[in-house]
C-alpha cells in the first residue's frame, strides 16, 4: 500500500525533509536505510550468502580467456553483481566487500583490448550473434557503478579510470555496429529477440551520456532509438505500443517468427526480461534528450507514452514470475514510479516484492529460483554457461535494492513511504508487522 492514500503517513516539510539523489541511475543513498525485524534478516543474510559469497575471480575469468564460440551471456554476471555490490558496500560496508570489488573492477580492466573491447568473444565473433553486445551493456552499467562510487568518495581513488574504460568499451561498440560501423550491421540486427537484447545497451549508453556531456554518446543513443522504432522486423517498441498491441502478440508484425519455440529465439518478440530492459532505457533517454533540448518533444512525449503503455498492459495481462523478469520489472516500475510520480508504480514494485521477489529468494539467502510456481517446489537456479550460476542468480539482489531505495521518498517539501516495513529511513524509525498486520508506526528517529 502507498501510504499517499493515507494523510496521516505524509509528513510535512516541518517534521522532516531529504533530498533525491539527483541522478537515479546513480548510487542512492542506501545508507541512510536500515531494514528491521524478519525482512532487515533476510536482507542481511542475502548480502552474506549472495553478494559476499560471489567469487570474483570466478565471474570474471571469461573475460580474461575470450574464448567463447558457442554464443553465450558469461559476461552479464560480473555486471549484475556489480550493479548490487557497490550500493550494498554502502548499506553493510566491509573489508570483505571491499577486497571483492577491488578484485572484480581490477580484473575487468585488465582485461581490456586496446581496442576497447571488455567481453570474452574472439574477434570473428563479436556484436554479431549471441549475448556478446548484451555483456557489454553489463560491463557499462558496472564500470559506471564504480566510477560513481570513487565520485562519492568509495573505497579507493582511481580518478577516472573507470569512466575512461567505460569511454572506450562505448567507443568500440560505435565503430563496430554504430553508424557506418565496421561491421557492417546495424546494433538491433545482433543478439536475439528481434533486436531486444543488443538495443537494451541504450540505457548505460544514457547513463555514459550523463557522466561525460560528451554528445557522441547521446547521437549513440538516438540511433539506438532509431533502431528500437523504425526497422519493421526490429523490436517496433514505439509504434506497436502506441497501437494497444499487446506485449504477448507482437510477433509477426514485419517478421517471421521462429516457430521451433527454444529457449532463445533471434527472430521473436515474447522475450519479457529484454523487452522491459529496453523501455528502461528509452525512460532515460527521454529525461537526457529533454534535457538537451530544453523541451519534451513530441516524439519524446511519444517514447514516453509507449513506455507506459506497455507497463500498463503488462500489468493488465503478463506478470510473469521468473526472477530476471521479476526483478527488471520491479526496476522498471521503480523507474516508472519516478518519471510519473503515480503511486501504482509503487504498489505494483510493493505486490511483486512481497509475493513473487521474496517467493524465489532461498531463506538462507544464497540464491534464487529461476521461477516460482504458485503451489509446489521451488528449484534450484539452473547452471548457465557451464557455471555454477544463472541469469536469475545473478538478477536477484538488485530487486531488494528496489525496495530500499523507493521505500521513502521525497519531493522537496513531503516525505513519502511507499511501502510497510520496519526500518531507520532517512531520518525516521517505521515499525510494522506487515504482511501480520496493515499497521505502520513512524517516528522522527
Amino acid at each position: 500500500m502507498n501510504f499517499r492514500t493515507i494523510p496521516v503517513f505524509v509528513l510535512a516539510a516541518g517534521v522532516a525533509t531529504f533530498a533525491l539523489a539527483a541522478s537515479r541511475d546513480s548510487i542512492d543513498n542506501i545508507g541512510e536505510t536500515r531494514l528491521k525485524g524478519p525482512l532487515g534478516e533476510r536482507l542481511d543474510r542475502m548480502i552474506e550468502r549472495h553478494v559476499l559469497g560471489t567469487d570474483p575471480n570466478y565471474i570474471t575469468a571469461p573475460f580474461m580467456e575470450k574464448t567463447e564460440t558457442k554464443g553465450w551471456w558469461q559476461t552479464e554476471f560480473w555486471g549484475k553483481w556489480m550493479h548490487s555490490a557497490i550500493p550494498y558496500s554502502h548499506y553493510a560496508p566491509s573489508d570483505r566487500m571491499y577486497n571483492a570489488i577491488e578484485t572484480g573492477i581490477g580484473r575487468i580492466l585488465e582485461s581490456q583490448e586496446p581496442s576497447g573491447y571488455i567481453g570474452n568473444y574472439p574477434d570473428e565473433l563479436r556484436c554479431g550473434e549471441g549475448w556478446d553486445v548484451w555483456g557489454m551493456k553489463y560491463t557499462l552499467m558496472g564500470l559506471l557503478h564504480d566510477y560513481d562510487n570513487e565520485q562519492r568518495g568509495g573505497f579507493v581513488s582511481r580518478m577516472n579510470v573507470p569512466l575512461d574504460a567505460a569511454k572506450k568499451l562505448c567507443d568500440y561498440v560505435i565503430a563496430e555496429i554504430g553508424p557506418n560501423g565496421r561491421r557492417g550491421r546495424e546494433l538491433w540486427q545482433t543478439g536475439n529477440w528481434s533486436g531486444y537484447a543488443s538495443s537494451s545497451i541504450l540505457e548505460p549508453v544514457v547513463w555514459l551520456y550523463r557522466r561525460t556531456n560528451e554528445k557522441k554518446y547521446l547521437d549513440f543513443a538516438d540511433y539506438i532509438v532509431k533502431g528500437m522504432t523504425e526497422p519493421e522486423k526490429g523490436p517496433r517498441l514505439l509504434d506497436l505500443a502506441l497501437k494497444g498491441v499487446s506485449v504477448a502478440d507482437r510477433n509477426g508484425y514485419g517478421n517471421k517468427p521462429d516457430a521451433h519455440g527454444g529457449y532463445v529465439m533471434k527472430h521473436n518478440r515474447s522475450k519479457a526480461y529484454e523487452m522491459m530492459s529496453c523501455y528502461q532505457g528509452i525512460l532515460d533517454y527521454v529525461e537526457a534528450k529533454s534535457a538537451e533540448l530544453k523541451v519534451e518533444s513530441g516524439e519524446l512525449r511519444d517514447l514516453r507514452k509507449a513506455a507506459i503503455m506497455t507497463a500498463e498492459d503488462i500489468v493488465k495481462e503478463e506478470i510473469n514470475l521468473e526472477t530476471c523478469v521479476t526483478t527488471t520489472w520491479m526496476r522498471f516500475c521503480e523507474k516508472l514510479l519516478e518519471v510519473t510520480d503515480d503511486p501504482k508504480w509503487a504498489d505494483e514494485l510493493e505486490k511483486t516484492f512481497y509475493n513473487a521477489y521474496l517467493a524465489a529468494m532461498k531463506m538462507d539467502g544464497s540464491e534464487f529460483a529461476g521461477y516460482t510456481p504458485l503451489s509446489g517446489n521451488r528449484w534450484h537456479g539452473q547452471h548457465h554457461c557451464y557455471m555454477h550460476t544463472d541469469c536469475c542468480t545473478a538478477n536477484g539482489p538488485r530487486g531488494f535494492l528496489c525496495f530500499l531505495k523507493e521505500l521513502c521518498r521525497n519531493d522537496g517539501k513531503t516525505a513519502t513511504f511507499n511501502f510497510y516495513a520496519s526500518a531507520l529511513v532517512k531520518g525516521f524509525d517505521m515499525y510494522s508487522l506487515y504482511p501480520r498486520a496493515n499497521y505502520a508506526r513512524i517516528v522522527c528517529a
